[in-house]
């Protein structure tokens, strides 16, 4: 004599195991997600921080007029009313290590800036004497120079031979912009104008 099979308790207890497992899979990938979605919150505050955070000033800046450099061969100038370098002492106002990639210069007299392709940078770093390091624009036309937290750098850029389409023009008496970017798309610029003279006269009495 054989019993009936009764299935209908295995039936409701594997039921009930599939229904755990369905909701625990659908609470894993919940969570993922959501952690995701945190991670990738958390990422774009800590850059939009970053942007906010990065801060470059501009010192100094000197312009030169070398008169000796434009009455040389390929120019041949006499008495060139251009300016030949500047030099600009940028300092990082941010703890964190700020990278410049680009730097544009434009003036008064053009409609277009210059993108810089060659710079010299300039390090007291063996006996107190200025070590000279020239940068050149990578494939991507970037520069990669990198200025430490809290630090500065004073960059040199020759307007003879540090662009593309050398030399640029740039008279004394023009108004300048100087423009550099970062590699977080921050822009800092400065401008410059030639003091001009005040006459003032009076008469005597």
């Amino acid at each position: 004599m054989t019993r009936p099979h009764n299935d209908q308790g295995v039936s409701v207890i594997i039921g009930t195991l599939l229904l755990i497992l369905i909701t625990v899979t659908a609470a894993a990938a919940l969570a993922l997600m959501v952690s995701q979605m945190q991670k990738a919150e958390m990422t774009q505050q800590s850059h939009l921080a970053a942007v906010k955070a990065e801060s470059v000033q501009f010192s100094s800046v000197s312009f030169q007029n070398d008169p000796t450099v434009w009455n040389q061969t390929p120019y041949n100038i006499t008495n060139s009313g251009n300016w030949s370098s500047v030099t600009l002492h940028l300092v990082n106002l941010n703890t964190d290590d700020v990278d410049i990639v680009a730097i544009a210069v434009s003036s008064s007299g053009s409609s277009n800036a210059q993108y810089v392709s060659n710079i010299t940078v300039i390090n007291a770093t063996l006996n107190g004497q200025p070590q000279q390091q020239t940068y050149n624009q990578s494939s991507l036309g970037t520069f990669n120079l990198d200025i430490p937290g809290t630090q500065s750098q004073e960059i040199q850029i020759n307007f003879t031979n540090g662009f593309p389409n050398s030399p640029l023009f740039i008279g004394t008496n023009a108004q300048i912009k100087i423009m550099i970017m970062t590699s977080l798309n921050n822009f800092f610029e400065q401008t410059y104008k030639s003091p001009n003279p005040v006459i003032q006269s009076s008469i005597a009495t």
